[in-house]
């Protein structure tokens, strides 16, 4: 179930199926308008998106190129991102669009997520809820929250967005799945971001792991959103991986 936070965001550590989800950022946004996050419509996206995972563990030249980026995050969930990115926008490459998005959802009735996705009336909300299903799915611990990001650097121009927060070992990150990292050759690579700063009071600035941008994420309170962030209950750290079998 969601919380909603002091500023009117929210967040959710886990999304129930079926469970109605604010659109609006929480339950007192916009127009109070609610999507139903059917994941049991997307249960075979998910097995795609685990076998995807599952192969890029196992690939040698993946292992290779990420060894040489000498990044201290957990490879295995480095993978899961990946898949998440890849299989999303194969399967839907022209769900994005935020003008339709903005007048799909009515405050009388609300709308499935499957409804949304093949509407193809999507932005960060649907594609951050899916994620969230995803990895709730593989027992990865992450939170799904609705805040606020600027990304030209001036934090007087934020605007409304959801994202994905987690730990990894001692540090914090943010992966934002509806803005993936577009390569020259073409491929695509997950946006995922340590959190390096507070920024102007209350604006946490990232430091992309696969490019140089650095955004800034909001939400409740400065740092609230990352607050007890759910972390995974194993014998082996995160941090820990096979660099054999690449499992993790």
């Amino acid at each position: 179930m969601y919380k909603d936070l002091s500023d009117g965001h929210l967040i959710s550590d886990k999304i129930e199926n079926n469970e109605a989800f604010p659109v609006g950022g929480s339950s007192r946004g916009r127009n109070n308008t609610f999507m139903v996050a059917d994941f049991s419509s997307f249960e075979g996206v998910f097995e795609s998106i685990k076998r995807t995972a599952d192969a890029l563990k196992r690939s040698a030249s993946v292992k290779d190129w990420y060894g040489k980026l000498k990044l201290d995050f957990d490879y295995s969930l480095f993978c899961h991102m990946l898949a998440f990115t890849n299989v999303i926008q194969k399967n839907y490459p022209d769900s994005i669009n935020v003008r339709k998005h903005n007048g799909f959802y009515d405050a009388e009735t609300p709308k499935k997520l499957s409804e949304a996705v093949e509407a193809k009336a999507c932005a960060c909300t649907e594609f951050s809820v899916l994620a969230q299903g995803y990895f709730q799915r593989q027992n990865i611990p992450t939170r799904y929250v609705a805040g606020d990001v600027v990304t030209k650097g001036d934090t007087d121009d934020f605007s409304a967005h959801s994202f994905i927060a987690l730990s990894d070992g001692d540090k914090q990150y943010i992966y934002d799945p509806v803005n993936v990292i577009k390569r020259s050759d073409g491929s695509l690579l997950p946006r995922v971001a340590e959190v390096i700063d507070l920024k102007s009071g209350f604006m946490l600035e990232t430091k992309s792991m696969f490019n140089k941008d650095r955004w800034c994420y909001a939400s409740g309170e400065k740092r609230a959103f990352l607050t007890n962030l759910p972390t995974k209950k194993s014998s082996v750290p995160m941090g820990m991986i096979d660099k054999t079998s690449g499992r993790g």
